[in-house]
């Protein structure tokens, strides 16, 4: 994030003129471990990625979060847009 932010400060330009989206935080392991608020890092992880987007002062215009499994993310640079695909847990 901070070399992101450099990179604004460089071409002179603020967060808000960017789209943002976020995707992740899929539990990988849900069958496996049954999580506990100490223990369940997909959900620090989702906290921790809403919190410094907002700290930088991006707004989020959407999200895939949480979950069980992983996402396969394609995102094309030219239009911004993204597609995801669910892999459900398979451990």
């Amino acid at each position: 994030m901070l070399l992101f932010m450099k990179e604004l400060k460089r071409t002179n330009t603020k967060p808000s003129a960017y789209t943002a989206k976020i995707f992740g935080g899929g539990n990988m392991f849900s069958r496996t471990v049954k999580p506990t608020s100490h223990t369940n890092i997909s959900n620090q992880n989702i906290d921790s990625g809403r919190l410094l987007m907002a700290q930088y002062g991006f707004n989020i215009q959407s999200e895939d979060l949480g979950g069980a499994g992983h996402r396969n993310i394609s995102f094309d640079v030219w239009s911004g847009d993204v597609w995801v695909k669910r892999v459900k847990d398979t451990i």
